[in-house]
């Protein structure tokens, strides 16, 4: 009886050791898993903000230079409407030069601007 009794205690220690010891495989196998999902997903969270970063940086020098090519087209709409204000002030005060006065006027004036 006392070795009938010393077998069962053992095939039950050598079956608990088995599972043990299959359970810290499991387990080990998880955490690989695990590990090696985080860093998958981080790489691919990465990739993609990075690439929605380069895409809002092209997206926001696209707007800043039609905004400067507006505000040059603006000036250069302002200094065209300035000459043509200039000039018309010019003519209107023409009348009171005598013709050689006229021209060394409006020389004098463009070469100023």
């Amino acid at each position: 009886m006392k070795h009938r009794f010393s077998k069962v205690i053992y095939l039950m220690i050598s079956t608990l050791s088995i599972i043990l010891t299959t359970l810290l495989i499991f387990i080990l196998v998880i955490i690989c898993v695990v590990i090696i999902s985080c860093h998958l997903l981080r790489r691919i969270l990465t990739r993609k903000l990075l690439t929605r970063r380069h895409r809002l940086q092209e997206q926001r020098r696209i707007i800043e230079e039609s905004q400067q090519s507006v505000e040059s087209q603006h000036t250069e709409e302002m200094q065209g409407g300035n000459e043509f204000l200039n000039l018309h002030q010019f003519l209107l005060e023409a009348g009171d030069f005598a013709p050689d006065d006229f021209r060394r006027e409006w020389l004098a004036r463009q070469s100023n601007v």
